[in-house]
This record gives C-alpha cells, sequence and structure tokens, in this order.
C-alpha cells in the first residue's frame, strides 16, 4: 500500500511539473511577442516592461539596452514601419530562468519600399517577483532580402 501511494504522489508531481513548465514556456514566449509587437508600435514602456534592467541586445557586434534601442526607433517614427513574425521556436525553462531559440522575420516598409530581414536569434530570460523577464537578445542578420 505504501508503494502505491509513493508512486501516486510522485505521478501528481510530475504531472504538475510539467503543467507548470508548459505554463512557463508559453509565459516566457509571451514576454518575447510582447516585446516585437512594442516595437512595431514604437511603444517604448512595454518595450521596457518585458526586460530586465540589466537587459542587453546584441546584434551585428553592437551593444545595446533599450534606452539605447527607443533612441534608434524614435529616429524611424513617422518615417518608416516594421513588423516581426517568429517561427521555428524552441524553449527551454530550468527553475527561474528560461531560453529560446527562434528564427526573426522583419518586414520594413520606409518611403513606400518593402524591404524584408531575417535573423536568427536566441534570448534568456529570469524569473522575478513570478514574471518572466528578457535579461539577453543575441540577434544575427541572415539575409537582407
Amino acid at each position: 500500500m505504501r508503494y502505491i501511494c509513493l508512486t501516486l504522489a510522485f505521478f501528481l508531481v510530475s504531472c504538475q511539473l510539467r503543467q507548470d513548465e508548459t505554463a512557463d514556456k508559453k509565459r516566457v514566449e509571451t514576454v518575447l511577442q510582447n516585446y516585437f509587437t512594442a516595437i512595431s508600435q514604437s511603444d517604448y514602456q512595454p518595450i521596457r516592461d518585458q526586460c530586465t534592467d540589466d537587459f542587453v541586445l546584441i546584434e551585428h557586434g553592437l551593444w545595446w539596452n533599450n534606452d539605447s534601442l527607443i533612441k534608434v526607433i524614435k529616429g524611424f517614427e513617422g518615417k518608416a514601419t516594421i513588423g516581426y513574425t517568429l517561427d521555428d521556436i524552441d524553449t527551454h525553462v530550468e527553475g527561474s530562468i528560461a531560453w529560446m531559440t527562434y528564427k526573426n522575420h522583419g518586414l520594413m516598409i520606409m518611403d513606400g519600399k518593402e524591404t524584408q530581414f531575417e535573423w536568427s536569434e536566441s534570448a534568456v530570460f529570469r524569473k522575478q517577483h513570478d514574471a518572466w523577464k528578457m535579461v539577453l537578445l543575441h540577434s544575427t542578420l541572415t539575409s537582407p532580402m
């Protein structure tokens, strides 16, 4: 009887851990999607809200934080629009740390001209006060089309 109770308890704990991990993966992916949506909409507070205070974006050898990124985005306000589509997302969660890899497809329209971009990206997240925040985003341009 004791064996059956221990087996049942282990099974229930395992199921709960898998459910928590699945929920955390979705939360992490939502943080990333919200980040790119905020960039597309030039909505600066939500950009900051998705990230830790020490967030770093590394792109083409340049290091950015939210302040330097927002400064660049402001330079394009009213001149260009950009949208992002993410695919091939692979997300991992271990405790209070998560990471993902994915492909990011961007479409920029400036002066009526469309330019497509594709990046291979990875991101690291940390759980803070029960909320997931992006700590690091590394981006490699794979093809301006």
